[in-house]
Parts: structure tokens; C-alpha cells; sequence
């Protein structure tokens, strides 16, 4: 009768599928509607960079940079909708929604630059939404909010909500 090596190689096929599974898999956050100049996004876990156009994935691993004279426009998977400003630096540390319940979380950090944003599905009565910046942090309750960094000041607004 022939043996076969395959049971020699089930422990080492087991410790790679365990390994994988820690693995953090991005998940979608939102897809760009308008990037103007330039702009990009870092994968936090990869570090890899990608150019951002019209259309491109953005996931919640990802720094979003705008250049100078660069803007652009997220559509989140909640239908919030992020504008980001020129010369700005957004990492979107978690953005989790479901559809079903309308429930999620969202952790936004304004790094440098400016943003404005007008909420989606997800706000304070079924979900939690923070914005970070160097000077402090935010919890949004608003449904259009503007925020911009100023020589280390943060200027913030609510329009609505």
C-alpha cells in the first residue's frame, strides 16, 4: 500500500491557514465621487500607496492625502458624504455599517488640512461617529459639520443637525 506525505503536511497547512485568519482584511469604507490634483491613499497595513480617481475604493486602513490645489469627495457606505480639502491628511481609522440595522461606527482623523462631511445613515441615535485632530476629539452629532486645522487651531463648525 503507498503512503502519502499529506499527513505530513496538514500541521504545516493548518499553521499557515491560523495565520491567515489574523490577518486583518480592509473593509470597503467608501468610494471617491470627485478627486481633483492630486490625491492619494496609503494602506496603513500594507504600506502601499495608490493613486485616488474617480470611482477608486477607500477602505478603513486607509491615510487619505490631498496636494496642493487637490480636493476630494468621498460617498461613504452610508451614504455620508466626505469632503476633503486641499493639502489635508485623513486616516480613516474605522468606518463599519450595516445595512440592515442602519448600525455602525465611524473614526475619522483629521491629521492636518480641513474636511466637511454631511452625515449619513449612521449618526449619534443608532451609532457612534468620532473625529480626531491633533487638538482634541469630536463626537458628531450634526448632520453637516465642517472642521479645518489652522496653525495648530482647530475651526469647527455645525450648519445643520
Amino acid at each position: 500500500m503507498k503512503t502519502r506525505k499529506l499527513f505530513w503536511m496538514t500541521p504545516i497547512a493548518s499553521i499557515v491557514l491560523l495565520s491567515a485568519q489574523s490577518v486583518y482584511a480592509a473593509e470597503k469604507a467608501g468610494k471617491v465621487i470627485i478627486a481633483k490634483g492630486k490625491v492619494t491613499a496609503e494602506d496603513t497595513t500594507k504600506k502601499d500607496s495608490r493613486r485616488l480617481k474617480r470611482r477608486s475604493e477607500v477602505f478603513d486602513v486607509d491615510v487619505v492625502e490631498t496636494g496642493n490645489k487637490a480636493r476630494a469627495q468621498l460617498k461613504m457606505v452610508d451614504d455620508a458624504i466626505i469632503a476633503v480639502s486641499a493639502n489635508s491628511k485623513l486616516i480613516v481609522e474605522e468606518y463599519k455599517y450595516n445595512e440592515e440595522t442602519n448600525d455602525g461606527s465611524v473614526v475619522l482623523n483629521l491629521v492636518e488640512g480641513g474636511l466637511r462631511t454631511v452625515s449619513g445613515a449612521i449618526k449619534s441615535t443608532n451609532g457612534s461617529y468620532e473625529l480626531k485632530t491633533p487638538v482634541g476629539s469630536i463626537g458628531i452629532r450634526g448632520t453637516l459639520v465642517q472642521a479645518q486645522m489652522v496653525g495648530g487651531n482647530l475651526l469647527l463648525g455645525v450648519t445643520q443637525g
